[in-house]
């Protein structure tokens, strides 16, 4: 079973995000803690039409990018400075992949277009269209001031992601109450970011 690798090439992205949140962390409250063990397996997303060239198109750029930004894992830091970094890495994912304007904006026009984020499965178009058009709302709000990355790509892939878990269809989500506690936890912890796997 794949964690993640089965969904739209652009959130392997969230693949980058979660290893790098993986690392260096403190358990300090409840939203660190939960980083420390596997989180449990309560959204199923696949995507059984994956393109397979997209898909390593878009791999390709984010080990560009993790090694571009991060180097040796064993040094990420932690806190804001994980958050920056996440931030830059998004950013430089996006804009490989054509993603972003000539000006490190998000190319909102060509996102909406293109098919990376909405799948055309019935059961998430739906779920993608509302997440998609919410997202790209409101991460303007959430990029700070000082934020050396700008684009609000990391904002928009965890966003998306998020929207995904709490809005999985019923068919695709775990009924169990270790789910349920996980669905609670990450609705407290806004920076988390849940997992989906096939």
């Amino acid at each position: 079973m794949n964690r993640l690798l089965g969904v739209k090439p652009l959130l392997l992205l969230c693949t980058a995000c979660l290893v790098i949140t993986s690392y260096g962390g403190v358990i300090v409250d409840e939203c660190t803690s939960v980083q420390e063990k596997p989180p449990p397996l309560c959204c199923r997303y696949g995507d059984e039409n994956n393109d397979t060239d997209k898909e390593e198109e878009m791999e390709r750029n984010m080990k560009l990018c993790l090694t571009e930004y991060m180097g040796d894992l064993s040094r990420t830091p932690i806190g804001e400075d994980r958050i920056s970094l996440l931030e830059c890495v998004g950013e430089c994912v996006f804009n490989y992949s054509r993603l972003l304007t000539p000006d490190l904006k998000l190319n909102k026009e060509h996102i909406m277009k293109m098919d990376e984020m909405v799948d055309e499965d019935p059961k998430w178009k739906a779920v993608d269209e509302t997440a998609l058009n919410t997202c790209l709302g409101k991460i303007e709000a959430e990029i700070s001031d000082s934020a050396k990355c700008k684009s609000g790509s990391y904002q928009l892939v965890r966003c998306m992601v998020r929207e995904r878990f709490f809005n999985c269809p019923k068919d695709a989500w775990t009924d169990s109450d270790e789910c349920t506690e996980y669905k609670n936890v990450v609705q407290r912890c806004t920076g988390l970011i849940p997992e989906l796997y096939e």
